[in-house]
């Protein structure tokens, strides 16, 4: 489902580089972690699966296509989870941000209402959907964003830290996501420390050292 071959990168001319021949797979039904030291690429990777950046040599490849020639047909089933705090707006609530996402990924008109009540089922968001988001916790906004990065279904699902910030429900929300798509045939790439692997269940655990992948 996501596969990297011969992947180089640098950020700017005269950089040193992130990713020098860099070789990654992670398979349909599978979850994959993949830690590092700071710097060492990992958000850059998730970038280039997202078809947010462009490597400077070798192939990136989301359900055999390519994320940047094939970006909308790679969008409608990719789901993103940048780190950090980013893509909220304080006056909404959770569910109209849920609602206002949803054609934004592409659900169809039909399926959004049910979508949207799925998504905060799933989450443990109910109790909060008419919330404002500037009136939620930082666990709780950190459950918004993963639902509005799951609110489609994605086969494909990249989460950058998605552990940092969250509440003891949000660790929880988290797996239910990774085994949601593995369980329809996609598959999860997440990103960040070593110690965080276990507590997201995923299937493999790897480590990004100087551009590369190792065991």
């Amino acid at each position: 489902m996501i596969v990297l071959r011969d992947v180089h990168c640098r950020l700017g001319r005269g950089q040193p580089a992130v990713m020098q021949g860099l070789e990654l797979r992670v398979e349909a039904g599978r979850a994959t972690f993949l830690s590092g030291a700071n710097g060492a690429g990992k958000s850059t990777l998730l970038r280039m699966v997202a078809g947010v950046l462009a490597p400077d040599a070798g192939e990136v490849r989301v359900a055999g296509l390519d994320p940047l020639a094939d970006r909308r047909a790679v969008q409608r089933g990719l789901g993103w989870l940048p780190p950090g705090d980013r893509g909220l707006f304080g006056r909404l609530t959770v569910r109209q941000h849920l609602r206002f996402w949803a054609p934004m990924v592409l659900v169809p008109a039909r399926d959004r209402r049910a979508a949207v009540d799925r998504t905060l089922e799933e989450l443990d968001l109910g109790t909060l959907a008419d919330r404002r988001a500037d009136r939620l916790s930082t666990g709780q906004r950190q459950r918004l964003r993963l639902g509005m990065a799951i609110v489609h279904d994605p086969m494909v699902l990249l989460l950058d830290e998605p552990e940092a910030s969250l509440d003891g429900p949000g660790v929880a929300a988290v797996q239910r996501a990774v085994d949601a798509v593995r369980a329809r045939g996609g598959a999860a790439l997440c990103t960040g420390p070593a110690g965080a692997a276990s507590a997201l269940g995923v299937d493999d655990a790897r480590v990004l050292d100087r551009g590369r992948i190792v065991p």
